[in-house]
């Protein structure tokens, strides 16, 4: 028989298959102690970690019987069905894939619209989506995706949220109406197409295919298949009967592994399975302000702590953390925040999440954080003194302690103007000031010279009345290592009150500023010696 005429061949069962049109399905018998048989089997592949439970080799196909729609059974004995989903389900649906929810999609033939199908319930309901016709579905176990072959020979993916259509790219390389794909253990994507009867690789990024080799039979529009993830076999299903393919040659074997019965038209083969979930969830954290706003290292405000938690598998049921050591905090749900508003050093933030399987990390996540908010503790306090070289000085001490972050340093002001900064972990920080600014002088002298910058003479006896002036502030500001500033004051004019001495037979130099009188013999002058 020449290809065009199995293709005309292939195109008058199509329609036929169309003709089962409307949706009336029956919700009657679950059966999920029949669907999940108590002997599980685990693999794990190279590229999924997770444990993967699979049932001994069951097996679902979707046709038309007399009175059943949906049937499970055993790989091995396609002939000894068990009905699932009785009355009629009015298929115009092609493809069908099992889901790692444990329901099954399909899409309507011609217009892409997307279903599932609860097995326990036998209820369908319809996802939504439509567009370019689907020929076959493929559910990747590993990213969550479910993919589509479409009549115009591209590959697709699908929102399973809404069912709405991504284009990925064309096959290409000659595929001719890919009718049916599957992934199987590993996530490489399988298709076998209509006009070339061949079996082929698909990539998922470009939609790529690449052909592994001939069948070695000729296949028909319904032509669905799927992996057994146990054994990682491609079983198809072809002219109603159950053949294994080779999936390093693409060659199906000679004699299939049993017919289905008559009564029956099957037009979707889906094999189950499930994770069962011992993988932890993933948690991280975020930090607002996400950097110090202090210095050293030190958070000088408020820090807002969130939390984010994800699991691919039963979901996140609540995170949970400690500040150090503390009673155990609860977030329900996979985010969620609070706030840090306590002084300290290293603060110790342990935190996990734990999902709807029960499992969480063997080991928690943490970090530490320094907050100092509060500021350093200052006073200021002076003394006055004498010495005969240096006249009046004050000494200004001031005081500042932090007991969080620790002192860093102390500037000290006069009138608004800094005057020293004293660097050290304090408790104690000194300015040593001259400050006799104001001199009243009268008396008897000797040898006065004046000159342009300076007035100069001996003082036979002379009374001398030395003040602070008229200033206003000096200001002590303390700043401890996270950036905290401090602050004290004195206000007024230091000493209260005039400093009076008497001078004998001394030889003085003051500077060429004085108001009043400067004779040979007597003075009555006031000089600025600040």
């Amino acid at each position: 028989m020449s290809k065009q005429r199995g293709l005309l061949n292939k195109t008058l069962i199509l329609g036929i298959v169309l003709l089962f049109v409307g949706m009336s399905i029956v919700s009657t018998i679950g059966k999920p102690s029949e669907f999940y048989p108590v002997n599980k089997n685990q693999i794990i592949s190279i590229t999924n970690p997770k444990d993967l439970i699979l049932y001994d080799h069951l097996a679902f196909i979707i046709g038309e019987g007399s009175d059943c729609h949906i049937y499970d059974f055993i790989l091995n004995d396609p002939n000894n069905l068990s009905c699932v989903c009785e009355g009629s389900g009015g298929w115009s649906n092609i493809g069908t894939t099992w889901s790692d929810a444990g329901h099954l999609y399909t899409c309507q033939y011609g217009n892409g619209l997307l279903y599932g199908i609860d097995l326990e319930t036998c209820d369908m309901w319809s996802i939504g989506g439509g567009g370019p016709g689907m020929n076959g579905l493929a559910y990747d176990i590993i990213t969550g995706w479910l993919y589509g072959s479409s009549d115009n020979n591209y590959l697709y993916k699908f929102d399973l949220e809404t069912g709405e259509q991504e284009q990925i790219g064309p096959f290409g390389g000659g595929v001719q109406y890919m009718v049916g794909m599957a992934f199987d253990a590993n996530g490489t994507l399988y298709g076998w197409d209509l006009g070339n009867d061949a079996l082929w690789t698909i990539d998922t990024e470009s939609g790529e295919a690449t052909m592994v080799g001939y069948l070695g039979i000729n296949i028909y529009y319904s032509c669905d298949g799927d992996f057994c993830k146990e054994d990682d076999i491609l079983y198809l299903v072809i002219n109603n009967s159950l053949f294994i393919c080779d999936k390093n040659t693409g060659q199906i074997e000679s004699s299939p592994q049993g017919q289905f019965p008559e009564y029956v038209t099957v037009t979707g083969l889906a094999i189950p399975y499930e994770y069962e979930d011992i993988i932890p969830p993933k948690t991280t954290h975020s930090l607002n302000p996400p950097e110090p706003d202090g210095k050293n290292g030190w958070y000088i405000s408020d820090v807002n702590v969130t939390l984010s938690a994800t699991d691919d598998l039963s979901g996140v049921k609540e995170i949970r953390y400690t500040i150090n050591n503390g009673s155990e905090q609860v977030i329900p749900g996979d985010n969620g925040s609070f706030i840090l508003n306590d002084d300290g050093d290293d603060i110790l933030i342990e935190y996990w999440a734990v999902d709807n399987a029960g499992n969480f990390p063997a080991e928690k996540k943490f970090f530490t954080i320094d907050i100092d908010q509060t500021v350093p503790e200052v006073a200021i306090s002076y003394e006055i003194h004498y010495d005969k070289n240096l006249g009046h000085f004050f000494t200004f001490t001031t005081v500042a302690v932090d007991e969080m972050s620790g002192m860093d340093y102390v500037e000290f002001y006069r009138d608004n103007q800094i005057m020293k900064t004293v660097y050290g972990s304090g408790p104690e920080y000194v300015w040593d000031c001259e400050y006799s600014n104001i001199t009243h002088i009268k008396g008897i002298i000797r040898n006065r010279e004046i000159a342009e910058n300076y007035v100069k003479f001996r003082a036979i006896f002379i009374l001398t009345e030395e003040s602070t002036g008229n200033y206003s502030i000096i200001d002590s500001y303390g700043f401890d290592k996270a950036g905290n500033m401090g602050w004290d004051e004195i206000l007024g004019n230091l000493p209260p009150g005039p400093i009076n001495k008497i001078l004998l037979l001394k030889n003085l130099i003051l500077p060429n500023n004085y108001t009043g009188y400067i004779g040979r013999f007597f003075i009555y002058a006031t000089f600025n010696t600040g």
